[in-house]
């Protein structure tokens, strides 16, 4: 008995003991900056689980070793850092930068890129490839929740701190943001995402901009991360329109390099492109000491307008107003928006707060515009009012000639914007400013684009086109700003290829992408500039311009086309023979209005078909007790059906 007894002890000692060395190995593999080798219990470094601490004019931070899918390691470090040092390696190991042996706790120089292996008695383990950006500030973002968390959610606002570290100037140490948030708009399955952070106080990040709202621009949909900046400064400088003002960062957030982004101001009034009056109603007497979380947005009766009712309006509710033409899809539930009679939707970006008195006020402005528009000869029926009367013209087609030089393919859908000052200063409706081109160029400025119609917003429709004094002030423009585009654009392309070369190398190796070769880019947007030119005169400006009417069939393939004098019907439409459904028309693939031979043209237009299943009209036919089924006359619908039941024999014979 106790021989099985010292047995049985031996034997859970010995099992103990192996769970016990089992446990301890599995512990050190799950210890940070550990793993083994598969030949070996041997402790080695991984340099993904690598910090590299950074000094920049004695604000410390941290970075982190970026691995790809593909198990490439990289280390991206800011413009302005001289020397780093790794953390959690173990100190047994040692560096090989760029051939030369270093210890691993040692400060390692660097004035361009590395090459850095990890070496364990003089044989390497791994390799980790350190880029160094150049000419670019460095803003570090730091906050409880993670960039996954704060990317994906649209409109929360997040806690967090920042440091911009400027090149000979003292950084900004970790000042606390009102907040972050996600940038609405994007679409959801872009990885590189766009940032708004709101200051605690207004402050000068970019120079001779002093806002306390920034946008901090992925550029996401643009490989040479170039666009929206080069149609910013171009508008700016040669054209006098309002638009952001930015600069260049490598954006860093919880240690993270997130790759290169444009920080600039939001085209708003609070931000400091628009001098503006403030209408914003939380500055109003009764309204001081309101908590954000107790505003009430409620929508009207008619439900087209949607605004704040719990806050009283300011006394003049004129002005002033920052409006984004934009679909329903980009409306949250803080927002405050309106609807016009003809379907356009307008976000009130300032002021962020708008009761619903501004919302309906500013609506009624955009309901006597559209109304105007629609008339045929741009005065107003009940007003006497001219077009010109409710919109600068001028600013209005400064803008379409920027959206159709670059062709502007996001402006279908959203960010065209419109601003009006309170009627004490100005009653006109103006158009700007520019927001959101890294779309441009047709997405690409590889792309020729020789289409017209760069928009689905009514503001951009044929309907403005048809008047002369929109077509003069248009050409107006062509005329005072074509040689600039032709001579300036190419230049300002070049000047910030050059000064964020290094910076897109490192952001297109962060995002997988392919680097763009910079000879390629300019020679193809000179071809493009001067191709878009010729498009506006030929198409646009001159005084008989023609347009392309495209009819689909019913699987969506272009079935005719032609080209129709602007200003006069369509003519003759092509037939669309079926045996198994039956023609019902074609329709305005934009309005979904019909198209007839009297219809006019003016513009490019895209015309679909549409079809009835044969067998949903033999059925309707027999159940019809009047003379009409749908609008189709019963007798012509006889002949049809005998007609294609004629057709369905001879094939099958």
């Amino acid at each position: 008995m106790k021989r099985n007894v010292k047995i049985i002890i031996a034997s859970t000692l010995l099992i103990l003991s192996a769970l016990g060395l089992f446990f301890l190995l599995k512990l050190d593999k799950v210890l940070p900056g550990s793993f083994f080798t598969n030949d070996s219990y041997e402790k080695v470094y991984n340099f993904s689980d690598a910090i590299a601490s950074v000094t920049i004019q004695n604000n410390k931070q941290n970075i982190k070793v970026f691995k790809t899918d593909a198990g490439e390691k990289y280390l991206f470090l800011p413009a302005n850092v001289d020397s780093f040092q790794f953390e959690n390696i173990d100190e047994s190991l040692g560096l090989s930068v760029n051939g030369k042996e270093y210890a691993s706790s040692d400060f390692i120089p660097v004035d361009n890129d590395l090459t850095i292996s990890l070496t364990a008695d003089g044989e390497p383990l791994e390799t980790l490839n350190v880029y160094k950006s150049e000419n670019l500030d460095a803003l570090f973002l730091q906050s409880e929740f993670s960039v996954e968390k704060i990317g994906t959610t649209n409109g929360d606002e997040f806690d967090a701190f920042f440091s911009l570290c400027k090149e000979n100037l003292k950084p900004i140490e970790n000042e606390e943001l009102e907040y972050i948030k996600a940038y609405t708009n994007v679409f959801p399955n872009t990885e590189k995402k766009s940032y708004e952070i709101k200051l605690k106080a207004a402050k000068e990040l970019v120079a001779n901009v002093n806002s306390l709202e920034w946008v901090l621009l992925a550029n996401p949909h643009d490989d040479t991360l170039l666009k929206n900046q080069m149609v910013y400064d171009f508008v700016r400088d040669y054209m006098e329109m309002d638009s952001p003002k930015g600069e260049y960062v490598d954006l860093y957030f919880n240690g993270e390099y997130l790759g290169n982004y444009y920080l600039c101001n939001k085209p708003q009034l609070d931000s400091g492109v628009l001098a503006l009056k403030d209408s914003d109603p939380l500055k109003v007497k009764e309204n001081k000491g309101t908590d954000l979380k107790d505003i009430l947005f409620e929508l009207s009766d008619e439900k087209s307008a949607y605004g704040v009712t719990n806050l009283e309006a300011p006394e003049d509710i004129t002005g002033g107003f920052v409006i984004e033409v934009t679909s329903e899809d980009d409306l949250t539930l803080t927002d405050a928006w309106f609807k016009t009679k003809r379907g356009t939707v307008g976000k009130i970006l300032t002021p962020k707060y708008a009761t619903l008195r501004q919302v309906k006020y500013i609506q009624s402005s955009f309901n006597e515009l559209e109304d105007t528009i629609m008339s045929p000869d741009g005065i107003n029926p009940n007003t006497g009012w001219s077009i010109g009367d409710y919109l600068d013209i001028d600013s209005y087609t400064k803008q379409c000639f920027i959206d159709l030089l670059f062709a502007n393919s996001d402006s279908k859908l959203t960010k065209f914007l419109f601003y009006k000052d309170s009627d004490s200063v100005d009653s006109k409706l103006y158009a700007g400013p520019i927001w959101n081109y890294d779309m441009s160029a047709a997405d690409s400025l590889y792309e020729e684009n020789t289409s017209i119609d760069m928009a689905k917003s009514f503001y951009q429709s044929g309907d403005m086109f048809k008047h002369p004094e929109v077509i003069a002030s248009l050409k107006d423009v062509f005329n005072t700003y074509r040689d600039a585009a032709i001579s300036e654009v190419l230049p300002l392309l070049r000047k910030g290829s050059a000064l964020i070369n290094k910076s897109r190398i490192m952001n297109d190796l962060r995002w997988g992408k392919e680097t763009v070769n910079d000879h390629f880019v300019l020679e193809s947007t000179d071809k493009y500039i001067n191709s878009r030119l010729s498009v506006i005169k030929e198409r646009v400006l001159e005084d008989d311009p023609y347009f392309t009417v495209s009819f689909y069939d019913w699987e969506g393939l272009l079935h005719y086309s032609k080209v129709v004098k602007g200003g006069t019907a369509v003519g003759d439409v092509p037939t669309c023979p079926s045996w198994t459904s039956l023609f019902r028309g074609w329709f305005n693939k934009e309005s979904g209005e019909p198209v007839t031979a009297d219809t006019i043209i003016y513009k490019d237009t895209e015309v679909i078909s549409k079809w009835l299943d044969v067998d949903i009209v033999v059925q309707n036919a027999l159940d019809a007790t009047s003379e009409d089924v749908e609008g189709i006359n019963v007798q012509e619908l006889e002949a049809v059906l005998e007609d294609i039941k004629a057709r369905q024999e001879n094939a099958n014979e």
